[in-house]
């Protein structure tokens, strides 16, 4: 067997990928045994529609695809298993039926594919205030209002793209500070629970009219004595 040492660590471009599909897999089938492994591909089989894996866990395991199978990669260049190659790093995510291991969602690229993101210069988290045209502006948790812009390198994750952005979502972003303005890396952005209140709305711990509670106190011994 292959030596543990060879499979990487797979890139972070590729692991958001797998989500919206893992959800897929886990909803349209709920009676079989679900899965979910990381490695590198070891073997194609295009043929067969078969292709093999050595985990991070260093099994080495062979997954059936069909057309129920769909592909995802950082740069779009994997659209089915002939696409796929030995050498690649892979998400794979699917059922098990009666042994088998059958493929219903492949996340595959080479880990040159990955993208190079700056480190941020700011990170917050916070509410979306408004959005504007290539900007938005978030309330932190602080009660700070920062706007930020988005460019066609700013990489999403719990939406597609900035038009899917709106008021009221709970976002974390990470920008870096160019000329003066902060320019976002990347937006994790999701729908805020509509039934969690807003910081500034929340009542305080001692609301007025609500006495302060007070600490347990030992009884006094002149108070015992008149009981």
């Amino acid at each position: 067997m292959m030596n543990k040492a060879r499979v990487a660590t797979i890139g972070l471009a590729v692991l958001p990928l797998l989500i919206p599909s893992a959800v897929f897999a886990e909803e349209e089938h709920p009676r079989h045994e679900r899965f979910r492994h990381a490695g590198e591909i070891t073997g194609v089989e295009a043929g067969q529609g078969t292709f093999t894996l050595l985990t991070r866990a260093g099994e080495e395991l062979e997954f059936q695809t069909s057309d129920r199978t769909r592909y995802r990669s950082p740069d779009g260049s994997v659209q089915g298993i002939d696409d796929l190659q030995q050498g690649m790093k892979a998400l794979v995510a699917g059922i098990k039926e009666e042994g088998t291991l059958n493929a219903l969602l492949v996340a595959a690229g080479n880990p040159e594919d990955r993208p190079d993101r700056p480190r941020p210069d700011v990170r917050a988290a916070g509410r979306v205030e408004s959005v504007g045209d290539r900007s938005f502006t978030l309330q932190t948790r602080r009660g700070e209002l920062l706007t930020f812009k988005v460019t066609e390198d700013t990489h999403y994750k719990g939406i597609e793209s900035f038009e899917e952005l709106e008021v009221g979502m709970f976002a974390a972003v990470g920008a870096k500070e160019t000329d003066g303005d902060l320019v976002a890396i990347w937006v994790a952005a999701r729908n805020a629970p509509e039934d969690r209140p807003r910081p500034e709305d929340r009542p305080s711990r001692n609301p007025e009219g609500r006495p302060d509670r007070q600490p347990d106190r030992a009884p006094d011994a002149d108070e015992q004595a008149s009981a």
